[in-house]
């Protein structure tokens, strides 16, 4: 733990050589510029690329700035489409257009904050349509279409 990256992956590349190690090996290090990296981890399809200071030491449970995340966010526009159930709402159910139709992607709940669920389903209201629109409903083991618990049969929700 007190010798740097290099000094590490020196001993660890000894260790994991060519056929020593079937389910174990060692990336390679690269020595470029971050504008560079993240145009060919771009180019690859990559999420992102982890960058290590040389000189840095192994720090069991710190972080610290020796390490840096570099991520590519490759964005995909969705469409609300209805919503779970919750305290009003739970999570919020999500789409795309594929060929004039919207296909189902994912229940969003990640951030979804009480303060947010409460505005998000204010903003809602009146939004309300008499069928699903999505064209591909989800699998029943995963979420459950129709009426809502309160009876009101104009919400798509899960």
């Amino acid at each position: 733990m007190k010798v740097p990256l290099e000094v590490r992956r020196k001993a660890l590349g000894s260790i994991f050589k060519e056929g020593n190690a079937d389910l174990v090996s060692l990336s390679e290090s690269v020595d470029a510029a971050a504008a560079e990296l993240m145009r060919v981890a771009r180019e690859f399809g990559f999420e992102g690329v982890i960058a290590k200071r040389k000189d840095s030491y192994y720090e069991p449970g710190k972080r610290s700035g020796a390490w840096l995340k570099y991520r590519i966010n490759q964005g995909q526009e969705f469409v609300v489409g209805g919503y779970t159930l919750g305290n009003p709402i739970d999570a919020l159910i999500v789409g795309y257009y594929q060929d004039g139709k919207l296909l189902y992607a994912a229940k969003v709940r990640n951030g979804f904050v009480p303060h947010l669920r409460r505005e998000v389903a204010n903003r809602l209201k009146g939004l309300e349509a008499d069928a699903c629109p999505f064209a591909n409903l989800p699998e029943r083991k995963r979420t459950q279409w129709g009426v809502d618990q309160r009876g009101d049969e104009k919400l798509c929700v899960a």
